[in-house]
């Protein structure tokens, strides 16, 4: 899983980008991302996709 946060410096808003590499072959990789106000958001964003692929993994 590939997990990017950066700074927008214009704005001071939080660019968060995540990648879900697969390894089959009959599978797609897994893109999201969101523009966070806050480093909450930021937090939400992450848990929100990692709590979602982990019951998926269960």
């Amino acid at each position: 899983m590939d997990r990017v946060i950066s700074l927008q410096d214009q704005s001071g808003k939080f660019i968060c980008h995540q990648v879900g590499r697969t390894r089959r072959q009959d599978e797609r990789d897994r893109f999201s991302g969101k523009v966070c106000e806050t480093l909450e958001e930021v937090k939400e964003f992450f848990f929100v996709i990692w709590n979602s692929q982990t019951r998926d993994e269960a």
